[in-house]
């Protein structure tokens, strides 16, 4: 992955975990703008108790998702995302997951059909608590 911009901060609160934000604008091979995002999180990195808050712009999320181990085939072809998606996991276990996003150009692949169906726009809104 290529980044013209990449930004991090990361600091340690007296009172817990570590706290923080990623923020980036990808590129392609040829320069191409592949969208932005900016990630903050606060919490401990074994991910017993964290908090992430993601938000991005037109981002290109289909290659980044084999970065990402035991992440489901079904989200390695979303397509550009844009939108909000909040996630807190306390004791080890999902609390609350929070997203309001569109996803354009990807593919939606579903577990136990082998064909996947093309979209050209998609909203995702969900909340979970």
């Amino acid at each position: 992955m290529l980044f013209s911009i990449f930004s991090i901060d990361i600091f340690k609160p007296v009172d817990h975990g570590i706290s923080g934000s990623l923020q980036a604008r990808r590129i392609d091979d040829n320069g191409t703008d592949n969208g932005s995002f900016k990630i903050v999180f606060d919490g401990w990195p074994t991910g017993d108790d964290i908090s992430v808050n993601v938000n991005a712009s037109n981002l290109q999320v289909s290659d980044i998702a084999g970065y990402i181990d035991g992440l489901p085939e079904v989200l390695r072809t979303l397509g550009r995302f844009s939108g909000d998606l909040v996630l807190d996991i306390s004791d080890g276990k999902l609390a609350h997951l929070n997203a309001d996003a569109e996803l354009v150009a990807g593919h939606l692949g579903i577990p136990g059909f082998v064909q996947k169906k093309e979209f050209k726009t998609a909203q995702l809104d969900l909340i979970y608590s």
